[in-house]
């Protein structure tokens, strides 16, 4: 994509079959202010959605051609700073000073113009406590009203003794996930045709009493 490009959908990025030079790609918010990065030693491929306003992409290493029984090893570095993509580049310049070319790409991400469109998904009503709600349109998830990006990470409680759910959906919600998923393994419930076991670490009920004292969603 040559530089002033019209942004597409999802974009790639491969310099050469073996290098993609300089090794970074960056992400900055619209007003310029705040920038992310990923840089390695060498990479390979890059890719990023230029779109929309989900903040996404992608930075592959290039570890070259390793032999049996030898190990590769690329440095990475993760930048989260104040200021536009060149104060990025400049410090995987000073981290990384060998090999770096200034054959930098630079895309311009423009503001979203597609209408927000609602009401059109037959949500159905909601008896929840405290009016709290859960919609959509066609750019986002809503929560109680605000914009809502739910993380989501699986569980199957039948595996952990009863004992160990809230320390493990403790860990959870420490690494920042507010909706927890998990699976009824009916094979747990149902070992003998006919007869259903329900208890101990089976029990869905207390799963669902113990995600909620953490106070984290559910979908089973």
């Amino acid at each position: 994509m040559q530089e002033g490009a019209a942004p597409v959908r999802w974009g790639w990025w491969v310099n050469s079959p073996e290098a993609f030079e300089p090794p970074i790609i960056a992400l900055t918010s619209r007003d310029g202010r705040k920038t992310i990065a990923l840089a390695f030693e060498q990479a390979v491929w890059a890719s990023s959605n230029t779109g929309d306003d989900r903040a996404c992409f992608h930075l592959f290493p290039w570890f070259g051609r390793i032999e049996a029984g030898l190990s590769v090893s690329v440095q990475g570095r993760l930048y989260i700073q104040r200021g536009g993509p060149q104060e990025a580049l400049k410090r995987f310049r000073k981290d990384f000073p060998k090999g770096v070319s200034d054959n930098s790409l630079k895309i311009q991400i423009p503001a979203p113009t597609a209408e927000v469109l609602s009401g059109h998904l037959g949500l159905g009503e909601t008896n929840a406590r405290g009016s709290r709600s859960l919609w959509a349109d066609n750019r986002s998830l809503y929560r109680d009203g605000q914009p809502w990006i739910p993380v989501m990470a699986e569980f199957h409680y039948a595996r952990y003794l009863g004992a160990e759910w809230r320390d493990v959906l403790l860990k959870i919600k420490a690494c920042g996930v507010d909706v927890v998923s998990s699976y009824v393994f009916w094979i747990h419930h149902e070992e003998v045709r006919g007869e259903y076991d329900w208890g101990g670490q089976r029990s869905l009920r207390e799963f669902r009493v113990a995600s909620a004292s953490v106070r984290r969603g559910w979908v089973l």
